[in-house]
C-alpha cells in the first residue's frame, strides 16, 4: 500500500489542475463514504489510494492508451476501442500496478470504475459511486445520482441504497449513450443486469 501523502504529490506532477481537483474530490468523497459504511482503516486507505490513482491515464489520447496497453501486454477488445471513455480504467489499473505497485484491491477497483463489473466488491462500488457523485461534478446526471443517494434513497438500508444508486447510474449512462447513438460497452450492461438480479 502506498503512502497517501506521497502518492498525492506524485499525482500532482502527472495531472493537470482540473483533473487533480477532481481526483482530490473523489478521494474526499471516498473517505466520506468509507466512514458512512464503516470501513476499516486499511480498507479506507485502499479506497483512498484507488481514488488518487483512478484517472492517472485519463488525459492520454486513444492511440497513446492503445500503445500503452500493447506495451503492457493488455489485449483491448473491439468493444473497448469503441468506448474510448472507458479505456483509462484499463490503462489506469495497469499503471497503478506497474508504476505504483498498488494492491490488487486497488487495481481491481480502478479497472471497473467506468463500466462496473459483475459481483463488484464494496470498494469497487464505492470508487465507482464517488467518481460519479463527487461535488465538483455539476453535470445533470451526476447531480441526479448524488441527490438520489444522499436524499431520495436515504431511508433505505445502506447496501440496498448503494445498489439502487448504482443501478440508477447504469440506467442513466445506458440511456444517454443510446440517445446519442453511441456504442454501449457490453460490460456496462452486464454489470447493470447482474446488480438488478442480485440486489
Amino acid at each position: 500500500m502506498n503512502d497517501l501523502y506521497l502518492l498525492e504529490q506524485q499525482m500532482e506532477n502527472r495531472l493537470d489542475s482540473y483533473r487533480m481537483a477532481h481526483t482530490r474530490s473523489v478521494r474526499d468523497e471516498c473517505l466520506r463514504l468509507a466512514a458512512l459504511f464503516g470501513l476499516s482503516a486499511r480498507d479506507t486507505a485502499l479506497l483512498a489510494e484507488a481514488a488518487l490513482l483512478h484517472d492517472s491515464t485519463k488525459a492520454l489520447q486513444i492511440a497513446e492508451q492503445a500503445t500503452m496497453a500493447q506495451i503492457l501486454g493488455i489485449e483491448l477488445t473491439r468493444d473497448d476501442l469503441d468506448s474510448p471513455a472507458t479505456l483509462h480504467a484499463i490503462t489506469g489499473a495497469a499503471m497503478a500496478r506497474v508504476d505504483f505497485e498498488a494492491p490488487v484491491a486497488v487495481t481491481a477497483a480502478i479497472a471497473c470504475h467506468t463500466t462496473g463489473k459483475e459481483n463488484m466488491t464494496l470498494l469497487d462500488k464505492l470508487l465507482f459511486l464517488a467518481d460519479y457523485i463527487e461535488p465538483t461534478r455539476k453535470f445533470e446526471d451526476c447531480v441526479q445520482v448524488r441527490r438520489y443517494f444522499y436524499e431520495v434513497a436515504s431511508d433505505l438500508p445502506l447496501e440496498k441504497r448503494l445498489d439502487a444508486t448504482l443501478l440508477l447510474s447504469f440506467d442513466i449512462t445506458i440511456k444517454g449513450l443510446f440517445e446519442e447513438c453511441r456504442p454501449i460497452h457490453p460490460q456496462t450492461i452486464k454489470s447493470r443486469n447482474f446488480l438488478l438480479k442480485n440486489s
